[in-house]
């Protein structure tokens, strides 16, 4: 029942790796990610789905090296599909060990993160991109909450009042900002 539950999960690739990297087994979810059918993929090494570097079987075996080493490893990486499309994927791979502690193989885990990697690499750039206009402003911004702790002000503020910018954090109160500055004067 369990082979039949795994086998059949579609939302993320669950696979079987033996001790060289090579899939020994493959789920619904690992067909639809990567495109291969089973029969395509058992024997397959899992560097396949890596780029087209030169280097990226040394690379696999490093992983599983550390894999092997640490228990487990997780990791953030492009993936490739049959196709020649790319992915971007939340990787997992466990060591699996005998009852004697031999190596038997590896657990591989997959999943297609790319929408969520792409909305990060969106606000990281809508970051930088506030962060240099606030940077680059003439006049002073403050921003505060309801509550009226601040939340981020530019560093033309510190030069209106006069005040150093470690001495205002997220506790800071719109009041005690403005006694800063009378403080100064």
């Amino acid at each position: 029942e369990f082979r039949i539950f795994v086998e059949s999960i579609a939302d993320c690739a669950l696979y079987m790796l033996d001790k060289n990297g090579n899939i020994a087994s493959w789920n619904v979810g690992a067909e639809r990610l990567h495109g291969y059918d089973q029969a395509e993929a058992l024997g397959m090494s899992v560097s396949e789905f890596q780029d087209e570097s030169a280097d990226r079987l040394e690379r696999t075996q490093q992983t599983l090296a550390q894999a092997q080493s640490q228990g487990s490893i997780q990791f953030e990486s492009w993936r490739n599909r049959k196709d020649g499309s790319k992915f971007w994927a939340e990787i997992y791979i466990e060591a699996i060990f005998d009852a004697d502690g031999l190596l038997s193989g590896y657990a591989k885990i997959t999943r297609d993160i790319t929408n969520a990697h792409e909305q990060e690499q969106l606000i990281k750039q809508t970051s930088a991109n506030l962060d240099a206009a606030l940077s680059n402003m003439r006049q002073g911004l403050c921003l505060f909450s309801a509550d009226e702790k601040l939340v981020l002000m530019n560093d033309r503020i510190t030069e209106i009042f006069g005040i150093r910018q470690q001495d205002c954090t997220a506790e800071t109160t719109f009041t005690e900002l403005f006694r800063m500055g009378l403080e100064k004067r």
